[in-house]
């Protein structure tokens, strides 16, 4: 063999090498099992949630949807989902000048895991704003927290449901997430074909699977988006460290990006937005009896609990009504 044929044979197995691997990994959908594996998914209260119909959310609040579980603080707990995709008492989308129209979001926090409808923190600062109004007046407090939503998609569905629902005055953002965005678990998790989501969000390449140091971003971007055998070779050997990742360049751009665009949908509807932080209650302000018992290390444990029990997220309604009342961003009111 002379040495342009030997030429030949090297190149052309510098191709079909590669693209034999590339084909046999499509066939397989080896990379497909690797991305199941390696995504973040939430498991809360499942079966009142839905998959998206924008892929950059991910998945939303079920109308219609109702669930009865048991709950860690006693008893059970029931939720129920609305028609227009919000938790617990449900409003209609009438414009009239005596109600006071409020939208809440953000993720579990709001949303209130193992609680009722009625006990969670948007429903009762419904209850607490409600008192201070003028006879004849009203107000609604919309729930559309999520469960493991973070900024980006919050912002996202604030954006929707203020385009969406009328006669909005303020909207309460309270993210108590960081991070990349989650997905519906389940059983059947491992076995989901995700291709529909990476194909309409080509961002979640890079959330999800950041590249080395030394590789450019947008080469990198380029391999996950194109080479399955790219893919399965990457998110392979960085599994683990993947799997356990949280926030990245790219989750916070996206947070960045979305709220941005959030609060310029907001100003050109002339509604207000009032970002809330968690907890709203400090352990300064008087407790009941059960709380000033504790230390104060237990106390800030308990206040401080995402998933809090019906009397810390009453504490934390009236406190974050008092803010609002404070910050004369609820009007027609006398005081609680």
């Amino acid at each position: 063999m002379n040495l342009r044929q030997k030429t030949t044979l090297a190149i052309l197995l510098a191709v079909w090498i590669p693209l034999s691997i590339e084909i046999w990994v499509r066939h397989l959908d080896l990379d497909q099992q690797w991305i199941a594996n390696t995504l973040y998914y939430q498991e809360s209260d499942l079966a009142v949630q839905q998959v998206s119909t924008d892929p950059f959310l991910h998945y939303e609040l079920a109308p219609g949807g109702s669930l009865e579980a048991r709950s860690r603080w006693g008893g059970t707990y029931s939720a129920t989902i609305g028609p227009h995709g919000s938790r617990g008492s449900q409003h209609d989308l009438q414009e009239t000048n005596d109600v006071f129209r409020l939208l809440f979001f953000g993720a579990s926090t709001v949303y209130g895991v193992e609680v009722s409808d009625h006990q969670t923190l948007p429903a009762r600062l419904e209850h607490h704003l409600q008192k201070s109004l003028p006879e004849g007046s009203q107000i609604e407090v919309w729930n559309f927290g999520t469960p493991a939503y973070v900024p980006a998609q919050m912002a996202r569905l604030a954006s929707q449901k203020v385009q969406a629902i009328p006669a909005v005055d303020l909207v309460i953002m309270m993210p108590t997430n960081r991070g990349r965005r989650a997905f519906l678990g389940g059983s059947d998790r491992l076995e989901r074909d995700y291709r529909f989501f990476f194909e309409n969000d080509p961002v979640l390449w890079l959330e999800n699977f950041p590249g080395p140091a030394l590789l450019p971003t947008e080469v990198h971007a380029w391999c996950l988006a194109h080479l399955a055998s790219y893919r399965w070779a990457w998110i392979s050997v960085s599994h683990e460290r993947l799997r356990h990742a949280t926030t990245n360049e790219t989750t916070h751009a996206l947070s960045t990006q979305e709220m941005s665009a959030f609060e310029e949908a907001a100003e050109s509807l002339n509604i207000q937005v009032f970002h809330a932080g968690y907890p709203p209650l400090s352990t300064q302000k008087d407790l009941p009896k059960q709380l000033q018992e504790l230390s104060p290390k237990e106390q800030a444990t308990a206040l401080e609990d995402r998933h809090p029990s019906p009397l810390i997220l009453d504490l934390h309604a009236q406190s974050l009504a008092a803010d609002l009342l404070r910050e004369n961003l609820v009007p027609y009111t006398s005081g609680l």
